[in-house]
C-alpha cells in the first residue's frame, strides 16, 4: 500500500500545479470579463490589462508563451487559452496536458 500511495503523491504532484495554474487564469479572464474595465479596449490594450492581472497572479509565463491570445471580433474580444504542458513524468515517461478555452468579452 505504501508504494501505491507513493506512486499517487508522485503523479499528483506533476500534475496539480498544473490544473491550479488554469483555474487561476481561468478566473481572471472571467474577472475581467464580468470588470467594466475591459469596455471600450482596443485588442492590444485588453492584452495588456489582462497581462497586468496574470502577472498579480504569478502566471506572467502565460503571456510569455504565448498561450493567451486575443482577437477583436466583430462587437466581441474573443480571449484564447490554448497550450499545453509536456513534463517528465518519471524515468522515460513524460506526460501532456492540453488546455483549449475561449472566452467572449463584450466590447
Amino acid at each position: 500500500w505504501l508504494a501505491i500511495v507513493a506512486v499517487i503523491t508522485s503523479v499528483s504532484t506533476k500534475f496539480v500545479p498544473h490544473y491550479l495554474n488554469h483555474q487561476t487564469a481561468v478566473g481572471v479572464v472571467e474577472r475581467l470579463a464580468e470588470s467594466s474595465d475591459s469596455r471600450g479596449l482596443d485588442a492590444g490594450d485588453l492584452k495588456a490589462l489582462l497581462d497586468k492581472r496574470l502577472k498579480m497572479n504569478s502566471l506572467g509565463h502565460f503571456m510569455k508563451n504565448d498561450w493567451v491570445q486575443v482577437v477583436y471580433a466583430g462587437r466581441v474580444h474573443e480571449v484564447t487559452l490554448d497550450y499545453e504542458v509536456r513534463e517528465e513524468l518519471m524515468a522515460n515517461i513524460d506526460f501532456v496536458i492540453k488546455f483549449d478555452d475561449r472566452f467572449t468579452l463584450a466590447n
